[in-house]
């Protein structure tokens, strides 16, 4: 297992502009960077880049996030793959631990809900830029945002104490901020991008949060 300091060095050091500069080409449009989307095939370039903020947007398929989300997305990376492809661009040294069986388990299980998730995300992203159903892909959000509670606190395990129980508090209080987060900042980016707030990027950030928290 790759460690947490591994891999905050490397989100500390890879830029996206640059990372994503390498598949794409890129052009700068005031402080942010756009070009044509790698996911469809527009004329007109949607996919905008933005180094302050550190996240991308592609306006045609509805995708988004970071640098390592950019490469799971594009390269069909898994997360470890995605963090050591940028290890070895920056030249940083991948510092791995040994894994219990319980630990390979839940690391087997997060990348399965991230699979998941990714593909809820596509989903519920066509459907509200192809249809009207906005209040089904919206509820379809909701119920995965309820069902990462159990998810996350499942991880817990055992409620046998007052400190479990806080515990298992503490989790889903951090499961909703993170979703919570998710949502606002996807609404800001939105704004800051499209000059309007964009339903289909607050549900893709509520679920960029749920998957976030769960990493």
């Amino acid at each position: 297992m790759i460690s947490k300091s591994t891999v905050d060095l490397v989100f500390e050091t890879a830029r996206l502009e640059e990372v994503i500069g390498d598949f794409i080409q890129l052009k700068k449009s005031g402080s942010n960077f756009k070009g044509l989307s790698p996911f469809s095939n527009e004329k007109t370039p949607s996919f905008m880049v933005s180094p302050a903020k550190q996240i991308w947007k592609d306006f045609s398929s509805g995708k988004g996030g970071n640098v390592v989300s950019f490469l799971m997305e594009h390269e069909h990376y898994t997360f470890p793959e995605a963090i050591k492809f940028l290890a070895k661009k920056y030249n940083i040294e991948v510092e791995e631990t040994q894994q219990t069986n319980e630990q390979k388990a839940a690391a087997s299980l997060r990348e399965s809900m991230y699979a998941v998730t990714s593909f809820a995300q596509s989903y519920f992203s066509k459907m509200l830029t192809e249809s009207e159903d906005i209040p089904i892909a919206a509820l379809g959000a909701l119920i995965l945002w309820l069902g990462w509670f159990g998810f996350n606190g499942g991880s817990q395990l055992a409620i046998n104490t007052a400190a479990d129980a806080i515990a298992v508090g503490q989790v889903f209080l951090n499961t909703n901020m993170a979703a919570a987060g998710g949502v606002l900042g996807a609404l800001l980016a939105s704004k800051i991008f499209s000059g309007k707030a964009d339903v289909t990027m607050a549900i893709n950030g509520a679920i960029a949060g749920l998957v976030a928290i769960t990493a």
